[in-house]
């Protein structure tokens, strides 16, 4: 009966997945290298680290590597995006060193120090966790021009909202500037705009990356339509 019993469970565990393989990468105990006492905006910084496959099955997929910045509360400034990529095959308890590109942009960093999160993120793997570590990054503020100093003043309220946003910053709204939304299954969404407005009512509720470009610049932030 007992034996009996014993099957009934496994049976279940099986059924509801219980025991089904998770990939889960952590960063190496060395952390990120590659971080400058001081960097300008235009810098391309190569950051190394060791990611290790702690979960309990293999596995062969691209990574993409984000990063976002906060200011020195912990607070998030909205500002995050993807900014590099690896194909990598990593066995279980196996490490590999990672050397990524991240490109220094003013639509991403504050003048003076940020602290930037980096997170990895598997492409095509159903079942995984990825921890983030933390730089510090010293931005030169004279390495600003005028318009990235605009640029880093922009905000959007209400956040979250329920639809209809207003874009406050010292911009020219008369001048072309585009608008899109990406949700985080990584689907391109048109937005409807009107001068420093935008409307988003005939989207899904959740979480979007929206993307603003004036001219030359690009401007991302983090947005949760209720």
């Amino acid at each position: 009966m007992k034996k009996l019993i014993g099957i009934a469970i496994l049976s279940l565990l099986l059924s509801t997945g219980s025991f089904a393989q998770h990939t889960e990468l952590r960063f190496g105990s060395g952390g990120i290298s590659g971080v400058p006492a001081m960097a300008d905006i235009g810098d391309t910084l190569q950051l190394s680290f060791y990611l290790k496959n702690t979960g309990d099955v293999d596995f062969s997929d691209t990574i993409h590597f984000w990063a976002g910045t906060l200011d020195s509360s912990g607070m998030g400034l909205g500002v995050y995006q993807s900014y590099d990529m690896l194909t990598a095959t990593i066995d279980v308890d196996d490490s590999v060193l990672v050397t990524t590109s991240l490109p220094l942009e003013a639509s991403m960093f504050v003048p003076g120090v940020n602290i930037t999160v980096v997170w990895p993120l598997l492409d095509q793997v159903n079942s995984w966790t990825t921890e983030t570590d933390f730089i510090e990054i010293n931005i030169d503020p004279t390495t600003f021009s005028t318009k990235e100093q605009l640029l880093q003043k922009l905000r959007i309220y209400p956040n979250p909202g329920k639809g209809d946003f207003t874009l406050d910053g010292p911009m020219d709204w008369s001048l072309p500037w585009e608008v899109w939304a990406i949700s985080m299954e990584g689907r391109r969404f048109p937005v409807e705009r009107d001068h420093d407005r935008i409307h988003m009512q005939d989207l899904a509720a959740g979480t979007y990356l929206i993307w603003l470009q004036f001219e030359d610049e690009r401007y991302s932030f983090r947005l949760v339509l209720e």
